[in-house]
């Protein structure tokens, strides 16, 4: 039931919703990848894009194949996780916090709710890392050095998904190092960390090793010191604040979800088993001082990269509140309170089903045919604030100034890009000049004939 649920909120309806302002440039680079040429996107590493390529080729050209591959991706992420978790709270139990991350939403807090919808890298780079961790817990549980050396190769796909996930390495070595004798130490620390590198060597080998890396940090240095532009709550800031990602996360999820997650760690610090609890908890601190604390940008996508294990916490803390045993009135209040934690996750599984059926194309992407209803089908389209991923939809057709004669103007959020001063007097100038016509989330001015805002 849960993964059939899983599948049906991974791939109905996947095409329907606007492309992410990202997608047009993994999809594309992840082409170009698989045919030999690497000069597109360096800033970030290239295994995603890859695996977008791949899915391209069997699939055919277009952002469709990158997002099919990407919901794979994340639903993979949860049958990893119930196979990691079913030896240690049983296939029951585990199947709680697998619900927890495959059902509930975990959006940008702007449009589509659900993240591992769209073709961007974080949903790759977030799998291999649980791939990574479940693999490197088998051998913490026994088994043998070919699980550590699995697990090196996952995280090295990892973090050549999204570099991110390099701060996380310190708490494979934390685990490997936590016990036994030196030797079954140091073996483990080899095989773990030589795997690693292997891995990320041969993933950058085609682009160049050298070029590539040095390529991506400094762009990635030259990022964090200019700062991003982002709005929170209708404020705009040109660096983010140390909580931005917080804000982003209750967005994306919701205050429902967020109280489920809460309640859920509480019950998580006195669940077991107590090792896994910890090194879930460990990763988890690791990644949240990593992103309040030292990275200076954040993005509404960013706090995906440990929300998977704030579900997985409280999912076990949910367990431990149901999996009572006893008549005793405070063993059926903690009972009771786990099975309503459910209940109001279901609700919002709901809400998530029902929302994924009923997406559509808007705003930016009904612009031509709107325009074409009117009878206006040729003429630059100027675009004012932020209107999302607007070239795949009308990229020819986009203004380089108000300086030139347009038909239409498209006015998104403003808080980012405020409207061009002249742009607005004339608007207010001119009422009788301009139709307005209300897209979804955009306002679109069309006039009768190509007209110049603003003379040079």
């Amino acid at each position: 039931m849960v993964f059939a649920w899983g599948l049906y909120q991974s791939f109905w309806n996947l095409s329907a919703a606007n492309l992410a302002s990202d997608e047009p440039t993994y999809v594309g680079a992840g082409w170009q990848y698989v045919h030999g040429i690497f000069t597109a996107n360096r800033e970030h590493p290239p295994t995603a894009k890859y695996l977008m390529g791949f899915a391209q080729i069997v699939l055919g050209e277009g952002y469709e194949s990158a997002r099919i591959m990407t919901a794979a991706v994340a639903l993979l992420g949860g049958v990893v996780l119930w196979l990691w978790l079913r030896s240690e709270i049983g296939w029951m139990g585990a199947l709680i916090p697998v619900s927890l991350w495959l059902l509930l939403p975990r959006g940008d807090g702007s449009g589509e709710p659900k993240l591992d919808r769209f073709a961007i890298l974080e949903p790759y780079m977030v799998f291999f890392a649980i791939l990574a961790m479940a693999l490197a817990w088998q051998w913490r549980r026994g088994r043998g050095y070919v699980f550590l050396v699995a697990s090196g190769v996952a995280m090295g796909l990892s973090v050549t998904s999204k570099v991110s996930t390099a701060i996380l390495v310190p708490v494979f070595l934390v685990l490997i190092l936590a016990g036994g004798k030196a030797r079954v130490r140091l073996l483990g620390s080899l095989a773990f960390g030589v795997s690693l590198a292997a891995t990320t060597i041969l993933v950058y080998l085609p682009m160049g090793i050298r070029s590539a890396v040095a390529y991506m940090l400094d762009f990635q240095i030259q990022h964090a010191n200019a700062g991003h532009l982002i709005a929170l709550n209708g404020v705009r800031y040109e660096h983010s604040p140390w909580w931005a990602n917080l804000w982003f996360a209750y967005s994306g999820m919701g205050m429902l979800v967020t109280l489920i997650i809460a309640l859920g760690l509480v019950a998580a610090y006195f669940a077991k088993p107590r090792d896994l609890v910890g090194f879930l908890a460990i990763a988890l601190l690791v990644l949240l001082f990593f992103y309040l604390v030292i990275a200076k940008v954040a993005l509404g996508q960013y706090y995906y990269v440990w929300v998977w294990l704030l579900l997985a916490l409280a999912g076990i803390g949910i367990v431990s509140l149901i999996d009572q045993a006893g008549a005793r009135v405070g063993r059926r209040v903690l009972r009771f309170s786990g099975v309503t934690m459910l209940v109001l996750a279901v609700t919002s599984a709901l809400w998530l089903s029902v929302v994924i059926a009923q997406t559509r194309p808007s705003g930016v992407a009904l612009i031509e045919g709107r325009l074409a209803s009117l009878g206006v089908n040729s003429g630059e389209i100027l675009i004012e604030g932020d209107i999302g991923a607007s070239k795949p939809y009308i990229g020819a057709r986009t203004a380089a100034s108000a300086e030139v004669p347009i038909v239409a103007i498209a006015v998104g959020e403003l808080i980012r890009f405020p409207m061009d001063s002249r742009v607005t007097a004339y608007l207010l100038a001119n009422p009788e000049g301009y139709e307005v016509v209300n897209l979804d989330e955009l306002t679109l001015y069309v006039f009768p004939a190509p007209t110049v805002i603003a003379g040079r």
